[in-house]
């Protein structure tokens, strides 16, 4: 799918596309072999392009500047060249990238700077929307946290935000890097008053990876939180559990004592025995529960 503009945007198709008017192109990786040939692009993009070592970098050509964009959603290529603004689909499965480029036939008195800085801002404010429900998110956990009253899966969920936030913070990444590659304009692509459109896009992209780190930080503290109450709670079991031990134990001398298979025992004989050793019993576990209460460790 390819538009060109005179006064208005007009569907044509790559061979009615020429230098000399501006085109924005958007095709499926398999057509992009005959669209490097039709505008000359660098062949190596094409070996790059399926690389994934080589993802959410930025190449600067003669004539041209490429990148391969990695989204938490899809993953595009963009080329950019005099009068040509082209992106390749390799996995846009929400179709996203399309929807964003079709919203670029409309646009009034368009330039190759306006329709790229116009792409961009249509991608990220899908990410400023993800950013907002990200937010509510880790403050609502943040609430469950402090009303102890944390869901079972509160670690997986916070690991799940933290790496889609780890992913949007590469992303933002690589379109700051392509912003500032297009505002060095190495290859002459752009005139000086087309230059000045990149410098609010640019400011927009920084705020929202600032925005990413400070939502990520926020669930790393939340972390720390969440782990400190964990061993706080084991603590607490562990306290009981020792307090029961140690009330016990003497408990249990005494029983063990009293059980042993003599054939003369003083108080076995006495009509008070029983009682008496059930009022020992009874005062050692008094005496050490006060004890502890004394210590506060109950």
């Amino acid at each position: 799918m390819y538009y060109t503009f005179d006064d208005d945007a007009t569907t044509a198709e790559l061979c009615d596309t020429v230098d000399s008017r501006l085109a924005y192109g958007y095709i499926p990786q398999t057509e992009l072999q005959a669209a490097v040939k039709h505008f000359s692009l660098p062949c190596q993009t094409l070996v790059l392009l399926t690389s994934l070592s080589h993802l959410n970098e930025v190449f600067v050509y003669d004539d041209c500047i490429f990148t391969v964009i990695d989204t938490r959603r899809d993953r595009f290529a963009v080329y950019v060249r005099k009068n040509l603004l082209l992106v390749v689909a390799i996995k846009d499965s929400s179709h996203t990238v399309r929807d964003s480029f079709i919203s670029l036939a409309p646009i009034e008195e368009p330039t190759l700077a306006r329709l790229i800085c116009i792409l961009i801002e249509d991608l990220i404010s899908c990410d400023s929307k993800y950013l907002l429900t990200a937010r509510e998110t880790v403050e609502k956990m943040e609430k469950q946290l402090l009303s102890s009253n944390e869901a079972k899966d509160f670690n997986l969920r916070l690991f799940s935000q933290k790496e889609n936030l780890f992913e949007l913070y590469a992303y933002c990444d690589n379109l700051l890097d392509f912003v500032s590659a297009l505002g060095e304009n190495k290859p002459n692509i752009f005139d000086d008053e087309e230059l000045k459109s990149f410098l609010p896009i640019g400011d927009k992209i920084t705020r929202l990876k600032e925005s990413v780190l400070m939502i990520r930080e926020n669930i790393e503290h939340l972390r720390d939180a969440y782990q400190s109450n964990l061993d706080l709670r084991l603590n607490q079991t562990m306290k009981i559990f020792t307090v029961f031990t140690v009330l016990f134990s003497p408990l249990s001398f005494i029983v063990g004592w009293y059980g042993m298979n003599f054939k003369y025992m003083p108080e076995l004989s006495s009509p008070y025995g029983y009682a008496g050793v059930a009022a020992l019993v009874l005062a050692v576990a008094v005496g050490l529960l006060i004890w502890f209460k004394h210590k506060r460790w109950i």
